[in-house]
């Protein structure tokens, strides 16, 4: 998962899992852009490629990728043979989820006050 937050920096974490604390490190644009281009663009078609390029200079938005489809995920036919799950998803973080402590960033789940 990487996060820009609202004053621009990136940040970076593995293993977080929805509806819980996760703890990112900061990382420069240029680790967050090799990750993306390494990881992301090689497997989309140029709309949704372009799509998530608009997100690069947003701040507040969140880049995640599962490495199986979510709970959420609709079913498909039985007939097709999925060669991974994997599952992007991307949107706006509210800043009020973030807490930033010690060079850490801590999301907190929804509901949560710490």
């Amino acid at each position: 998962m990487f996060v820009r937050d609202e004053n621009g920096q990136y940040w970076h974490g593995d293993h977080a899992v929805a509806g819980g604390e996760a703890t990112l490190q900061p990382v420069s644009r240029n680790t967050f852009l090799r990750w993306r281009r390494e990881t992301l663009d090689a497997h989309m078609g140029p709309k949704l490629r372009n799509a998530l390029h608009r997100l690069d200079d947003r701040h507040g938005v969140f880049i995640a990728l599962a490495e199986r489809a979510p709970d959420f995920a609709a079913e498909t036919l039985p007939g097709i043979n999925w060669k991974s799950q994997n599952t992007l998803i991307f949107g706006h973080l509210p800043w009020a989820a973030m807490t930033a402590r010690d060079g850490t960033l801590i999301l907190q789940a929804a509901g949560h006050t710490p």
